[in-house]
């Protein structure tokens, strides 16, 4: 019986390349996948068992399910095999529509609105795990296309002489860097986006009506030992952005 893997080079005509290997079996396998053969979040059998059932090499396997594994059809889980991409909903990664557009415009720019020193109070003593009244340093930005206020920012930071986030963060450069990726002494971040109502202050400066519905894109910032540095808010108007995801098989 003919391997169903293996390229069939009775059709490969003068002047064209044979498909190599590994992809034929990429294909082979998202077919599988597709017609579910293999259905979401089942175990596909190890690179070893698939290398025997299609005589190809181990080597060969793995380069296959790595193509599987950039297409997002399957993930590879440490210890326990691959799998085939599961839909979870609960474990989507969104991402942010429309700021990078506006970041990639030309008239984007940040405006930075008010600094002080502020004495922290709960909740930010917690989320920065400082004592009461540490002083920390309050940052206000409007970011802006245009004359038009699309998104306000607002954040803490500790004032750590032998860590000059001070200084970045009252750069627009900065602001602009943590909106398109981490950066600097800042190595990870966790986010939290929840509903908000604009207070008298925002809707001011948004032009907006007070306790207009928004986006309150909530982050804690934290360096190379996981201590956290600097947390805030970016205020969205409602139809200022939007969460987008895919989750389950990519759709093209």
């Amino acid at each position: 019986m003919k391997n169903p893997f293996r390229p069939d080079t009775s059709k490969i005509l003068p002047g064209q390349r044979e498909i190599p290997q590994y992809q034929k079996f990429a294909e082979q396998m998202r077919s599988l996948i597709l017609d579910g053969s293999y259905t979401s979040g089942q175990r596909i059998p190890s690179e070893a068992s698939l290398s025997k059932d299609s005589g190809l090499s181990v080597l060969t396997v793995r380069q296959g399910l790595s193509v599987l594994v950039d297409e997002g059809l399957i993930v590879r889980q440490t210890g326990r095999g691959s799998f085939v991409t599961e839909l979870n909903w609960l474990k989507a990664s969104f991402t942010v529509g429309g700021l990078e557009e506006w970041i990639e415009s030309h008239d984007f720019k940040a405006s930075m609105s008010s600094f002080r020193v502020y004495e922290a109070q709960s909740p930010v003593t917690t989320l920065l795990k400082v004592p009461p009244k540490t002083p920390l340093g309050f940052i206000q930005h409007r970011l802006m296309v245009h004359k038009d206020t699309l998104m306000l920012h607002e954040g803490y930071v500790i004032l750590d002489p032998k860590r000059p986030l001070l200084e970045a963060e009252l750069a627009i450069s900065f602001l602009i860097g943590v909106v398109k990726g981490v950066q600097g002494l800042i190595k990870g971040a966790s986010l939290e986006m929840k509903p908000h109502l604009l207070s008298d202050n925002e809707a001011q400066l948004l032009d907006l009506d007070v306790g207009a519905p928004a986006f309150s894109l909530d982050y804690v910032f934290f360096d190379a030992a996981k201590e956290p540095i600097s947390c805030g808010s970016f205020i969205c108007p409602s139809g200022s952005i939007k969460l987008c995801s895919r989750v389950g098989i990519p759709i093209n």
